[in-house]
């Protein structure tokens, strides 16, 4: 296979090439993305029908034991124990209606009950819809007392529905509950019918290959779609089985085949009454899509493979043609050549390689060390290291003397990136981004009116020279050539620059100070924008003196906002301590006196506050270094509100939350050991040895209620507790509390419960037995 990918010339291995590189990933990923989403659609349904399946347990579920619970509540009832004592004549209507009203309560639209059947086989009577009849003469009598004897005191069960029903079901899901709740003797008993057609609209699914079966813990079918299927056993159905072997588990899913068909069943076993909800779904169906999605990748992918062939084809010939125009020229020239097996670049490669080697050996020699020498004498010079009377003859052994010779004025420009770029670089990036601005720099300079640019740490210094002979013209043109570097590296690097340029010069031996006077001249970015140019003045040292202008008072409010954890109010007295500083146009080291002085006044404040330096610096450089490493006011402002005021601030605040929640927590407790005595905030205030005042913000904030509101709503939740579990007297409570006399307590309980303590107690407190 290898001599044969060798033997093709380069138009077909072109070709081939394109193929692979073009086709093989789109038909892997064709592959792999069916396969993915397939897998994804399918995990995404299954989840979905155990979300059906849950669904339907739940609404099915919470309309039974509302039932169930309604039911409990009214068995338990004095009326339904007063009403099995008795025989339920004709004498007896008003028990007879008030039983009616209170059965009512159980058919409603929520419940679904259709009807409430209470038998009472000791006085031989039921109680239907349709009224009251003999239980002798009743025609279910046999049915009703065989529930009589079950073991289970309740139970949910299906039955066929009565001919005389109100509904046109065939079968009824009804709640079998014996009576008297608290008796060991049933003698009655209460039938809650639901017809199984309401419940049967829960069923519905969310398409038509999906079935869902509910059977009880017999496996006989409870609510089914084909209503002639309920009540018939599901034990030899093949998933039944599976159930049965599983029994342990509460929910889950597995496949089957049914009527030689894949079905995935997902089932769920309640707890409530042990019905198991199944859900069958087949696998012919939810494989729809998937199988969708991959006759589309297949076409997609043939088509992108097809495009692709073309593509591949005319480019390579295209390419192609230059190389071929290339050959028949060398095997016109050279016949021999044809009779070789080399492809077409190792031919070529030998022909010009022959030619041009004796040149190229030459050239490598002469250029190869020259330009690291001259950076190194650049390097050199600036530094004031070469003696003056090597400074001529190193220019000319290096190649600068044919365009130095000229120049009547030099100047020394140093640039350097502003503070924005370097907050989106790590240093070795601005070190790489340096090298590229030497490359623009070159360019942009004519190669007569400069020498080889230097890097120094994070600055890049150029000498510059001109034959022209006014200075104030040399000038200008340094100025418009700054102007034109600063262009050309946001062009092309997007990147800000400002450039310091120093006091023209003649003489070589003054370099260094040059290029001192320019490095000098950057330091003045402290009251200029980004991307400045900055001639160098002897004037830059005649400022103000710092000590008679820094804002003594602005720099006390800042500390004392911070103290207050009040960071909106801090920023703002930072900026206006900064922008004070910059517009009294102090000198470079004054400025930076007064930054080293505002931080040592931070740094006591916070040893004043119990705050280390250490909570708030996580560098291994200290805090002073970071700071005078910094020139722009910008930089210096974002430093101060990350490093050193939002910290601080964060951490007082964080005391400050803790010492509230642990008085808030100590008056609460003090309310709830002493809510039946007379307790004031001022007493509070005493115990805990705080300003009264101080503690009502403390507990208002951490509580979102006063202190008196709380202490009434608690005392109120006690006399309702005392109301429903207590036997004592609403006087009792009243005076317990602390209020002055009953009428106050009755009064301000109205006003919570919009109801008397003693119509609460009848509601909602204990029933005699």
């Amino acid at each position: 296979m290898l001599k044969i990918v060798h033997s093709l010339n380069f138009f077909k291995k072109m070709i081939l090439y394109g193929c692979l590189v073009s086709m093989v990933p789109v038909i892997v990923l064709g592959f792999f993305s069916y396969i993915k989403s397939s897998n994804m659609i399918q995990e995404y349904v299954q989840k979905d029908k155990v979300q059906t399946i849950q669904q339907v347990r739940s609404n099915l579920e919470q309309t039974l034991k509302t039932v169930d619970h309604t039911l409990n509540h009214i068995s338990d009832s004095t009326l339904i124990n007063q009403a099995l004592q008795e025989s339920l004549n004709e004498y007896q209507f008003r028990l007879y209606r008030d039983l009616r009203k209170e059965l009512a309560h159980l058919q409603s639209f929520d419940t679904r009950v259709s009807d409430v059947t209470m038998v009472n086989a000791r006085k031989d009577w039921v109680l239907q819809n349709e009224g009251v009849s003999r239980l002798g003469e009743y025609p279910e009598r046999e049915a009703l007392l065989s529930y009589l004897d079950k073991p289970y005191p309740s139970a949910w069960i299906v039955k066929a529905s009565r001919e005389n029903a109100t509904h046109s079901c065939d079968y009824t899901v009804s709640l079998v509950k014996k009576l008297p709740v608290r008796g060991t003797d049933k003698y009655g008993l209460f039938l809650v019918d639901i017809p199984t057609c309401e419940l049967k609209e829960m069923l519905s699914a969310q398409n038509d290959f999906e079935k869902v079966i509910i059977l009880d813990q017999d496996y006989r079918v409870i609510l089914h779609e084909d209503d002639s299927l309920v009540g018939t056993s599901f034990r030899d159905k093949e998933y039944v089985k599976n159930l049965e072997m599983g029994e342990e588990k509460e929910s889950g899913q597995f496949q089957v085949n049914i009527d030689e068909k894949p079905f995935t069943v997902t089932f769920q076993r309640s707890p409530f009454n042990d019905w198991i909800y199944i859900s069958l779904v087949s696998i012919d169906e939810l494989t729809v899509d998937s199988k969708q999605i991959g006759l589309f990748s297949f076409t997609l992918c043939v088509v992108i493979v097809g495009i692709s062939f073309l593509v591949i084809w005319f480019g390579s010939r295209r390419m192609y043609r230059p190389i071929q125009k290339l050959m028949h020229t060398i095997q016109e020239r050279m016949p021999l050549a044809k009779e070789t097996k080399q492809n077409e670049f190792q031919l070529i490669n030998e022909q010009m390689s022959d030619l041009f080697l004796s040149q190229s050996q030459l050239e490598q020699k002469v250029q190869k060390h020259l330009p690291q020498l001259q950076s190194f004498f650049m390097s050199k010079l600036l530094q004031g290291r070469v003696k003056s009377d090597e400074i001529a003859e190193k220019l000319s052994t290096l190649g600068f003397s044919p365009y130095t010779a000229r120049w009547k004025h030099h100047s020394i420009i140093s640039l350097q990136l502003d503070s924005g770029d370097h907050e989106r670089f790590s240093d070795r990036d601005l070190a790489l981004l340096l090298f590229a601005v030497g490359n623009v720099v070159e360019e942009t300079v004519p190669r007569e009116n400069r020498l080889v640019p230097v890097i120094d740490d994070q600055t890049l210094a150029l000498v510059i020279g001109s034959d022209v002979s006014a200075a104030e013209r040399f000038e200008d043109d340094i100025y418009k050539i700054c102007e034109t570097i600063q262009g050309n590296i946001l062009k092309s690097l997007n990147l800000k620059a400002s450039i310091g340029i120093s006091q023209p010069f003649k003489q070589w031996i003054h370099v260094d100070t040059a290029y001192r006077q320019s490095v000098e001249s950057l330091k003045w970015r402290v009251q200029a924008d980004e991307s400045v140019i900055i001639h160098y003045h002897p004037e830059h040292h005649d400022k103000k003196v710092m000590q008679h202008i820094y804002p003594a008072h602005l720099a006390q409010d800042l500390l004392e906002a911070v103290s207050n954890a009040d960071e909106a109010q801090a920023e703002d007295l930072l900026k206006q301590l900064l922008s004070k500083l910059t517009t009294e146009e102090p000198s470079f080291q004054d400025y930076q006196m007064a930054l080293v002085r505002l931080l040592h006044e931070f740094i006591m404040g916070m040893q004043e506050m119990g705050v280390s330096h250490y909570q708030i610096n996580e560098e291994s450089t200290s805090l002073y270094e970071q700071l005078v490493a910094m020139h722009k006011p910008r930089e210096i402002e974002k430093w101060f509100l990350k490093r050193i005021l939002r910290p601080l601030i964060r951490i007082l605040r964080d005391r400050r939350e803790s010492q509230y929640q642990n008085l808030s927590d100590a008056m609460i407790d003090i309310v709830h050991r002493n809510y039946d005595q007379d307790i004031t905030l001022e007493q509070c205030a005493d115990k805990l040895h705080y300003n009264a005042n101080y503690l009502s913000s403390v507990f208002k904030k951490e509580t979102g209620t006063t202190f008196r509101e709380y202490l009434a709503q608690y005392r109120l939740q006690t006399a309702k507790k005392w109301l429903t579990e207590t036997s004592m007297t609403i006087k009792e409570i009243a005076e317990k509390l602390r209020y002055n006399n009953p009428q106050n307590f009755i009064r301000s309980f109205r006003k919570s419960e919009g109801m008397t303590p003693g119509q609460y107690r009848m509601r909602y407190g204990k029933q005699p037995g």
